[in-house]
């Protein structure tokens, strides 16, 4: 489950408000993945464990 509130005077963005809600339909799935920051319909996701903290830019890396 997500949601985003927005003030009046915040300007929104609808292509990073539908990014999000693809992760989030994707995670429905996959519910042990994470969908990294700027994730993209078929870009790699990870597995949280504690051996990623710290390492997320290798991990997508790699």
């Amino acid at each position: 489950m997500a949601s985003e509130v927005n003030f009046y005077n915040v300007g929104r963005n609808a292509d990073e408000l539908l990014r999000k809600m693809k992760a989030n339909i994707y995670l429905i799935s996959h519910p042990d993945e994470a969908c990294p920051a700027k994730w993209q319909e078929g870009a790699k996701t990870l597995k949280p464990s504690e051996a990623l903290v710290g390492k997320v830019y290798e991990a997508l890396n790699s």
